[in-house]
């Protein structure tokens, strides 16, 4: 009987020590994330209260809370002069004000996306506040959208504002009596409003201060005053174009030392005449090469001039003979190390897509640095795998880093282009490791073609613009008169957009507006349909432009 229990007791013991050996041990789960947002369970004042005569605002949540970049999400309409004081404790949102509210008047204490809950960062749902020191809440809504003046694209995150003062430089001057914000769609919503009379202004606001008074902030207005009622108000095709103002005066904006040898300079609008003068140090009066950007308020500075470090250069900034301004420029020194000097070696490529040039267009070479010194011999095209193209200098255009080859491609063709070591020399001395280069062109019957008749063209002077659909890189550029055909051959298979400009002051160009006096932008239309070109198509259409 004995030996008989002692087996079950060791059987029992065995299978409890081979379960617990077996036994797979995990984390505990916490379940499905949360992905609830956090709701307002409880507000002091209730939102709608009239005859408000606080100076906090108590905020209970479902849950535990913390703040999301409040200061900067919060939007009070009217706005207050001093920025409120926030307090989280536990599940509770403290919003306490300094300033006496004005009487018989409707805030709004809108929390944007500036709480959200403590463990998965959800943002918060109900998020509006609404009181009045009045016996009522005000009623009125204005709906519209913000979009670029120039591209047309919807404006995210865009100061909305509305004014009961009708004075010119008003937006200048004082902060709104209502502002609200445009969301990535650029749609706004300003309710809540006070029947009356108002100025409507939207605004880029660069340093957070509620005022237009930054040259590269933009800013769109209405021209007429609009009236708020208890119907919604909506705007001018719902839609106020964003602009920034051309100012006569040139002037320098900033810099930035961009590597050794390589300084970006900024201006306020396109340079006549760029001159750069160094007033400490024995140094060279063409120590440097400069390079525009296509709007030419844009400037790249190339020099090999060598400093010591943390050595400052103060240099005056002129244009056309004007002195605009004199700074101080710490340049980065030259790489000691042959690493370092490697990182600085020219970049020599072609201009192709997809190892595919199109045959009608010039050959390009194009070089990360300015090349101050080319070998022709250097420089060998095969076509074919046979045929060695010979290239003299006559008809080799320079441009510092974009070089034309004198050749004239031929359709459905194989190409090889050789470029040996030491046939480019940029402004830094250094010079090109051997490269090679395979392409190949196609026959004509593999591009489209889109011909355009424009109709309804009267008065100022239009200019169409044919550009691609995903970077808007304009194609082709020309001035268009009523009823004419405009042919666009040789386009590769992809998506485009057409966009015509109004050219009020027929200087061949698109010029924005001005604050004072009122002067909005020239007007932008783009074709509504899509344009989707196929390989051999040949497209037309007529565009009829609205008045």
């Amino acid at each position: 009987m004995k030996s008989t229990t002692k087996y079950w007791l060791l059987l029992i013991t065995s299978i409890i020590l081979l379960g617990q050996s077996c036994a797979i041990i995990q984390s505990p789960t916490g379940g499905p994330r949360d992905t609830s947002p956090p709701k307002i369970k409880k507000s002091d004042p209730i939102s709608g209260t009239t005859n408000f005569e606080g100076n906090s605002i108590a905020l209970d949540f479902d849950e535990f809370v913390v703040l999301n970049n409040l200061n900067q999400e919060l939007i009070v309409s009217p706005p207050l002069k001093h920025k409120p004081d926030f307090k989280i404790k536990g599940k509770s949102l403290f919003i306490g004000f300094r300033d006496t509210l004005e009487e018989n008047t409707t805030y709004t204490f809108n929390l944007g996306a500036g709480v959200k809950d403590y463990h998965e960062g959800v943002v918060l749902d109900s998020n509006i506040i609404v009181f009045s020191t009045g016996n009522s809440i005000d009623s009125g809504k204005v709906i519209g959208s913000v979009q670029d003046a120039f591209t047309l694209k919807p404006i995210n995150n865009t100061l909305v504002m509305l004014y009961s003062d009708f004075g010119d430089s008003i937006p200048a001057k004082e902060k709104p009596f209502y502002y609200s914000k445009s969301k990535k769609s650029g749609e706004f919503l300003i309710d809540y409003l006070k029947h009356g009379q108002y100025q409507l202004f939207v605004l880029e606001d660069k340093n957070n201060n509620f005022k237009y008074d930054l040259p590269n902030e933009r800013i769109g207005f209405l021209d007429s005053r609009i009236n708020v009622g208890d119907t919604l108000q909506e705007l001018e095709s719902a839609k106020i174009h964003l602009f920034k103002e051309f100012i006569p005066n040139q002037f320098f904006v900033g810099s930035e030392i961009e590597q050794y040898g390589k300084i970006l300079l900024g201006f306020n609008q396109p340079l006549k005449s760029l001159s750069l003068k160094v007033l400490n140090g024995d140094i060279k009066s063409n120590w440097y090469l400069p390079e525009y950007d296509l709007e030419k308020d844009t400037v790249w500075i190339w020099t090999n001039l060598e400093v010591e470090e943390d050595q400052t250069l103060e240099i005056e900034i002129s244009d056309n003979g004007v002195i605009l301004d004199t700074i101080e420029l710490k340049l980065k020194p030259k790489p000691s190390t042959e690493k370092g000097l490697l990182g600085l070696k020219p970049s020599i490529k072609i201009k192709e897509k997809g190892g595919i040039v199109k045959y009608f267009e010039d050959l390009k070479i194009t070089s990360s640095n300015p090349i101050i010194d080319l070998n022709i011999k250097g420089i060998i095209i095969r076509e074919n795998d046979t045929v060695d193209i010979s290239l003299n200098s006559s008809g080799f255009a320079e441009e510092r880093r974009e070089f034309t080859l004198p050749i004239k491609l031929k359709q459905e063709s194989n190409y090889t282009l050789y470029i040996y070591k030491n046939s480019f020399t940029d402004i830094f001395g250094l010079t090109n490791d051997t490269m090679k280069f395979e392409f190949k062109t196609l026959s004509d019957i593999e591009y489209a073609s889109l011909e355009v008749k424009v109709e309804n063209v009267s008065g100022s002077p239009k200019i169409i613009q044919l550009m691609t659909e995903s970077n808007e890189e304009v194609i082709r550029e020309l001035t268009v008169t009523d009823g004419q055909k405009i042919e666009f051959p040789n386009l590769s298979p992809g998506k485009y957009k057409l966009k015509i400009i109004f050219d009020n002051n027929s200087n061949g160009k698109w010029d924005s507006g001005s604050f004072i006096p009122r002067k909005k932008p020239e007007r932008v239309i783009y074709f509504s349909d899509q344009l989707e070109m196929k390989e051999g198509w040949d497209k037309k259409i007529t565009w009829i432009i609205p008045e």
